[in-house]
């Protein structure tokens, strides 16, 4: 079974801009000069602190720019209106609580541009929620909203509308007001049809209508030029439009859980194409017309037409042996060996030099294999509950290796060479037996995960690099509090996990 990674279900971050370094100069400065051009750094640090108490927040709301109240274990029954008193909020987060309102006086907090009431119980909007002309993102995700809040329409700079699980019936005819909408998410509601004004969405890049009551795709949405991920899971779909080819940027396409047992030929043509999700039924049709997302689940099947073998799941299937005919498979991009017996790869394995994606969970290898450090087109390499005791030096071979997880393993090291893997965007080493990290930890360039929870850590590196407003993975070591403190002061804006 292939893990689709989501590196991110919910991830959420502030990009700080900063400034560039002051030059030298052969004169000297004087105290007023030298005051103004420092203001903007601290500004800057005030606008990137996430404010997660109320009480800390209100002993400074003038510089008060980022505040998240997620209900933790005491939830929110009402929208406290302390909140009114930052005026210069830009984003507000009210999610997992008990809110049943908000209230009119919300128009008040003009700045705000992010506004997330997710997982509340919140059943209209006010009206006066128009004056917050700049809000550029709203998740009114998994509320009590019986139909569309028409009272947003209004927001012309909203780039990104959730409204997942609800209880909607229909989308308005003029949702297209909307111009600049990039995300839209309406799932898990009871929507029957689309509207024919859906393509006039110019920008969007992403839209979200699984779990819904859709019989039917408008033509319009073949003009929707920008979109890269269509979610159409779980409806009551027979049939797609021909237009549907048109969506040539078009990267990401799920449609399982519906009737669909034909597909238009035509989506041969969509050369973006990097994922689907779809039925059994129409396995015989993808393969067919799309045999790049063609899962093979055995190699006799495969051999019949080697050079059309991209995917092959061998998960699961308690083998001992894997066949050296795999090799001929030269255009393999992604094959799963997890749980079975294996306990070598075969020989030549090295040549499956297509191979983008390679999972070897359950394995019983205490050392990676040398040949996969061969594979030079590898972006993800998974190891997930196997018996590794440490990574070869050489992994660093593989240049394009973007997420590495070797995880619930037997690792006792960090390797310190990793950082020379350049576009390394995640590492997941949890639950080993890692003490410490190396200072290289500070040389990576990409970095956006970093995942060592469960091992036996007792610091991180003051060093330790990664994008700004990523996420950090290190509950359950030996950090103190006074270390955890530490970390959350070094990494401001970070989603940190303790």
């Amino acid at each position: 079974m292939f893990a689709y990674l989501n590196i991110s279900l919910y991830i959420q971050y502030t990009i700080i801009q900063q400034n560039k370094p002051i030059q030298n100069h052969r004169f000297l400065m004087n105290k007023f000069t030298l005051l103004f051009l420092l203001f903007p750094f601290s500004l800057c640090s005030q606008v990137g602190k996430i404010y997660k108490n109320l009480d800390e927040a209100l002993s400074n709301p003038k510089q008060v720019y980022i505040l998240h109240l997620q209900g933790d274990d005491s939830r929110l029954g009402k929208f406290p209106k302390t909140i009114l008193q930052f005026k210069n909020l830009e984003e507000l987060d009210l999610s997992f609580n008990n809110i049943t309102e908000m209230p009119k006086e919300i128009g008040e907090l003009k700045q705000l541009k992010k506004l997330r009431f997710c997982c509340n119980k919140i059943t209209k909007l006010p009206t006066e929620i128009q004056q917050i002309t700049k809000l550029e993102e709203l998740n009114l995700g998994q509320n009590q909203l019986s139909s569309f809040p028409k009272e947003i329409l209004s927001l012309k700079n909203l780039k990104l509308l959730a409204l997942y699980h609800n209880q909607i019936n229909d989308i308005p005819a003029t949702i297209d007001q909307l111009t600049e909408l990039s995300e839209l998410t309406l799932s898990e509601n009871n929507i029957k049809s689309i509207p024919r004004c859906i393509g006039n969405f110019q920008n969007l890049e992403v839209l979200s209508l699984f779990n819904n009551q859709l019989k039917s795709i408008p033509e319009d949405i073949g003009k929707l030029s920008n979109l890269r991920k269509l979610a159409l899971q779980n409806n009551q779909l027979s049939n797609f439009p021909e237009s549907i080819c048109q969506l040539e940027k078009l990267e990401r396409f799920y449609f399982k859980g519906n009737n669909i047992t034909q597909l238009p030929n035509c989506l041969s043509s969509l050369k973006n194409l990097e994922e689907i999700r779809y039925d059994t039924a129409t396995q015989k049709e993808l393969k067919r017309i799309l045999p790049q997302f063609y899962i093979y689940k055995n190699i006799t099947e495969a051999l019949q037409t080697p050079s059309k073998v991209y995917i092959l799941d061998l998960g699961f299937q308690e083998l001992e042996t894997i066949s050296d005919s795999i090799v001929y498979f030269s255009n393999l991009r992604k094959l799963d060996l997890s749980f079975n017996n294996v306990k070598e790869l075969p020989k030549n394995f090295h040549k499956l030099q297509n191979l983008k994606f390679l999972n070897l969970d359950g394995s019983f290898f205490e050392e990676l294999p040398k040949d996969i450090c061969k594979l030079k087109k590898l972006e993800t390499l998974i190891c997930f509950s196997g018996s590794l005791k440490k990574l070869p030096k050489n992994l660093v071979q593989l240049k394009n290796l973007k997420t590495l997880i070797i995880a619930s393993n037997n690792l006792d090291d960090f390797p310190s060479n990793l950082y020379k893997m350049k576009n390394l965007t995640r590492i997941d080493f949890f639950e080993n037996n890692i003490k410490e990290l190396p200072s290289t930890v500070g040389k990576f360039k990409k970095l956006e995960w970093l995942g060592l929870d469960r091992n036996k850590l007792t610091t991180i590196p003051s060093n330790l690099k990664l994008i700004k407003g990523k996420t950090l993975y290190v509950e359950l070591n030996l950090l103190t509090e006074e270390e955890k403190e530490r970390i959350k002061n070094q990494f401001p804006g970070y989603n940190l996990n303790f």
